[in-house]
Order: structure tokens, then sequence, then C-alpha cells
């Protein structure tokens, strides 16, 4: 791979290689965030929310336990043996289960190819000469670098078109595209048996973490105009309009299907990770843990008992979503 430098113009008369250094204020940088921008409006494979059926694989599921069904005896007066509810009185711990299959994706038919002819951006040769880039150029240059920053970034601006995941709700110059899981898992610190129930209730305490899919919207902003000869002016800047054509256009060839720059997203396949991993944390299995209310709390004469769900909390399945690039 190799990087020029593109020229840019200084004022009418002089002209300037164009800097690649100097973090946001580069002129690079600007390019490079532009380029990600223009893709963004126009991409190659495309997530979307749905609020159920979604097509993009593997179905996710979210497990967690909530208690079994109380049981309430009354009896008078107090204690008397039979009033206290036996542990075959009361429901067996229940796993509540739940599905997600909230991610479409959408990939543009082919081909999509490369810009035919048009004028590129040109370069210093030696020492006197300007010429004009060769594609291989142009690609490692201006567009690699970006689909670099694909694979591996989230929100930064040179990314956009890119998705990731995040427990976060807002993030800069991203969109948040919905909730695609929400992982539940049971508090057993908030079960108590002050919260016990009537026959056949149960209680379901249990938190969440909620991971939303995200998409990099890039951001348009100005950026300097490479230079190019057209054969009929010289040497002159390249329009808005030629640089959004010509640009849109080679990195959505590029990532169609370029070898070495072909992007695609996955859930745990090959590639990148993009964003926070997903997981289903909760219990494999759970123990009874019987809890009998055999004081005065809900009166002289009324017994309480109910199973809550006991044990480790693990990580019983996880979902990432990758970017492979071929």
């Amino acid at each position: 791979m190799t990087l020029r430098r593109p020229l840019t113009l200084v004022d009418k008369n002089n002209f300037r290689e164009m800097t690649n250094l100097g973090g946001s204020g580069a002129d690079m940088y600007k390019i490079h965030q532009q380029i990600a921008y223009l893709y963004s409006q126009n991409l190659v494979q495309t997530l979307s929310y749905v609020s159920s059926g979604g097509d993009f694989s593997p179905t996710m599921t979210d497990t967690r336990y909530r208690s079994g069904t109380a049981r309430k005896n009354t009896s008078s007066p107090w204690p008397a043996a039979t009033s206290v509810p036996s542990l075959g009185q009361t429901g067996a711990i229940e796993q509540i289960t739940t599905v997600y299959d909230r991610v479409n994706s959408t990939i543009v038919s082919g081909p999509v190819n490369k810009p035919t002819y048009s004028l590129k951006p040109v370069r210093v040769d030696g020492t006197s000469s300007v010429i004009e880039m060769s594609e291989t150029d142009v690609i490692d240059t201006f567009i690699d670098p970006v689909i670099d920053l694909m694979e591996t970034e989230t929100t930064d601006p040179r990314a956009g078109g890119s998705y990731f995941i995040s427990t976060s709700t807002s993030l800069s110059n991203s969109a948040n595209l919905g909730t695609i899981f929400s992982d539940t898992r049971a508090n057993q610190g908030a079960y108590t048996g002050a919260g016990i129930g009537n026959t056949g209730s149960y209680q379901d305490h249990h938190t969440i973490t909620n991971y939303q899919l995200f998409k990099n919207n890039g951001v348009d902003a100005a950026y300097p105009k490479p230079l190019i000869v057209d054969g009929t002016s010289g040497l002159r800047e390249m329009t808005t309009s030629e640089f959004s054509t010509y640009f849109t256009a080679l990195i959505r060839a590029c990532i169609f299907g370029e070898t070495g720059h072909t992007l695609r997203y996955n859930f745990n396949g090959s590639g990148s990770t993009k964003g926070t991993a997903i997981t289903n944390t909760g219990q494999t299995s759970v123990d009874d843990y019987f809890f009998k209310q055999e004081t005065s709390a809900f009166g002289g004469d009324d017994y309480r008992a109910q199973r809550f769900p006991n044990g480790s909390q693990v990580t019983i399945e996880t979902y990432t979503l990758k970017l492979e690039r071929t």
C-alpha cells in the first residue's frame, strides 16, 4: 500500500501537499471524514431496527428466573401446624424466556462498479513534476484509511456509515436505531418475605441492561478540495460535485466487492468487534430457596410461603456484532 500526499490550493497561484498530522485539523482527517459521510448517505449494507421478525441471524434469547407461585394459609389460633404452607403447596421456580429478532440486514444488489475514468487528485512526482494519482494510489490514500476506521472505531466521524452496539442511549454523531436486546437477571436481594402475596401470585424482581444498535452518521463539514488537471483549465480544485460523485462511487465499489476492502456485518462470526458484546446473564440452574413467613406480619392467622430463585449469576450466552473485511 502506498500513501500519497495529494495537493491542495493555497491561493490562486500556489499549492501545497495536504497535511496528514494534527488531529482533526489535518487536511486528510477532513477528507476522510467527508468520504465517510458520503458513504453514510449511500450504504452497501444497511442494518435496521424492527420490532420483531428481523432476518439478521442469530435470534437472541434472554432468560431469567422468577419466584414460584405463593401459597397463603389461614388458621386460628396461631401457630397451628397445618397453617404453615409446605414446600409442595408452593409453585416451582419459573424461567422467563424472551426471544429477540430485531435486526434486519439489506445488501444492495450488484454490480456496484468503480467509477469510469474520472479526473483524479494529483501529487508531486520527484521535485518538479505534478502527475495524476493512479486509482490504486487513490484507494490507498483516500479509501483504505476510512475502511480501517470503520473496522476499529465507533463514534469517530471518519467511521461514518458503520454500525455498532452500545448500552448508552445517546452518542456523538450517531443515531440510536433502537433497543435490540434486553438482558434481564434475577435481583435475588429484592425477594422478601414481606413481598409474598396471596395464593397463586409471584414475585419478579430483576435488573435490566439494554443494548442499542447505533449507526455512525458521520459529519458533513468543510474539507480541502484536492487539485486535479482537467486538460482544459489546467491545474484546478475538484468541485464539490466532482468530489462527491467520484468518492461516493469509489468507496461503495470497494466495500461492495473489492478484494481487501469488502465489508459485511454478522453476529458471532469473523471480523472486528463493533461496540459492546451483548450478554445474556443469569443462572444456568436455580436452587429453590423456600421462604416461610410464619410471623404475624400479615395478621395473626395469615401464613405464607414462596420459593425464591437462588444461585450464582453467570454469563449464559454472548452475541457479538462483527464487521468482516475480505
